[in-house]
């Protein structure tokens, strides 16, 4: 796959390099000539992949590629399980770019704070721990909402940098369960910390229904985290999450 970025009197196309290996290249193009401009991340055992992508968001730039460290933890085997790794990159004055460092040691810092006061779909996330996602209709081939499943008793994901300004009332979010269902602890800046509030979620007949708890006094950013929990009648597969939001006091 090969990424194609416009700067000003420049094209610049992106692509893979020995499969296997991470070697982004970037290309320049001048009356339909081609130009190597060498290595944006460096070949590395520490960085590999073959798929990379360039994107421009808020005044930043940043590169894309894939990696198995992930997968690493619970497999040496080799297999097509890759997760999303980024870096932030600048351009040089004449638009091209300069090499950067292997992902693992690229920081991303956060570009603003997390506003929780909207719809905000279950997916989205800065870590989890056990979950999954798929589409949440298959036969909708138009639609790429996805769903999050495969939620088990102690499992939990985590959204970065919440900004919960002067302070949340009330949290609601849809779900979907099969059978005895489970429930969401909300917690803030640790998956043991502050448990601002429960929610419940029961049987919905394999219809997605919304549930909502009170939240207790929390103002300012935090790190938010779902914990989920299960039951004696069930500690796996407890329901499926599409979407969730605060509301804040009026």
């Amino acid at each position: 796959m090969a990424v194609l970025t416009k700067r000003p009197l420049l094209y610049g196309l992106c692509i893979p390099m020995l499969p296997w290996w991470d070697r982004l290249c970037h290309e320049r193009k001048y009356n339909w000539t081609i130009d190597l401009q060498g290595v944006i991340v460096p070949h590395s055992p520490r960085s590999r992949a073959n798929h990379p992508g360039i994107i421009d968001y808020k005044g930043k730039s940043y590169v894309f590629s894939m990696n198995w460290d992930l997968y690493h933890f619970k497999s040496a085997k080799h297999a097509e399980q890759r997760s999303v790794v980024a870096a932030e990159f600048q351009y040089n004055q004449d638009g091209t770019i300069h090499k950067n460092p292997v992902f693992q040691d690229a920081k991303l810092e956060q570009i603003e704070p997390f506003c929780p006061y909207r719809k905000v779909e279950a997916e989205t996330m800065n870590w989890e721990y056990g979950l999954k996602t798929m589409p949440k209709d298959d036969r909708d081939i138009g639609n790429p909402n996805q769903v999050v499943y495969d939620i088990d008793d102690g499992e939990y994901l985590k959204v970065k940098g919440v900004d919960f300004a002067k302070g949340a009332e009330r949290f609601v979010v849809s779900a979907l369960s099969h059978l005895y269902g489970g429930k969401i602890e909300i917690r803030v800046d640790s998956p043991h910390g502050k448990c601002l509030g429960n929610v419940t979620i029961s049987n919905t007949q394999g219809e997605y229904k919304l549930f909502e708890c009170k939240i207790k006094n929390v103002k300012g950013i935090h790190d938010l985290y779902f914990v989920f929990k299960g039951s004696e009648e069930q500690l796996h597969n407890l329901f499926v999450l599409d979407w969730w939001k605060f509301e804040n006091k009026q």
